[in-house]
């Protein structure tokens, strides 16, 4: 069984997968595809940030990373294409979780209460009436 049989089929751009536990992990058959990132990628690996094309995980994978990037050294050859950045570990590791956000309290307004509005109206109107009483007697 495959990972991925891109038969047939040209110019796919195929990266940050995982190939694992597959017969072949791929078959480019009668194809010509781009195994890797087309722009550099900044990641974090092994506790440090690097920017460079990044590949795909292959679990047959037998290539060295001498320098510590989390790239390996030589390419990972599929029939006639090349994943020239493969992997050292599953892509899941080369990306740390965005922190979750510490929510901002949101200053809150105090409840004005709906008949606090009657209060008001109604000692407005009294206000009135005395004014107007008190003008008839004069």
């Amino acid at each position: 069984m495959y990972g991925i049989y891109p038969g047939v089929s040209n110019n796919n751009i195929i990266y940050l997968n995982n190939f694992i536990n597959n017969t072949k992990n791929a078959r480019s058959f009668y194809s010509t595809n781009i195994w890797n990132s087309t722009e550099k990628i900044t990641y974090t690996y092994g506790g440090s940030t690097f920017t460079n094309y990044m590949g795909n995980y292959w679990d047959d994978y037998n290539g060295s990373d001498a320098n510590g990037d989390g790239i390996g050294d030589t390419p990972y050859i599929i029939d006639s294409d090349k994943d020239y950045y493969p992997l050292i570990e599953r892509f899941e590791n080369y990306f740390a979780p965005a922190p979750t956000p510490t929510p901002t309290p949101t200053p809150s307004i105090p409840e004005f209460p709906a008949y606090s509005l009657l209060i008001a109206a109604s000692c407005m109107i009294a206000l009135a009436f005395m004014i107007s009483m008190r003008r008839r007697k004069k």
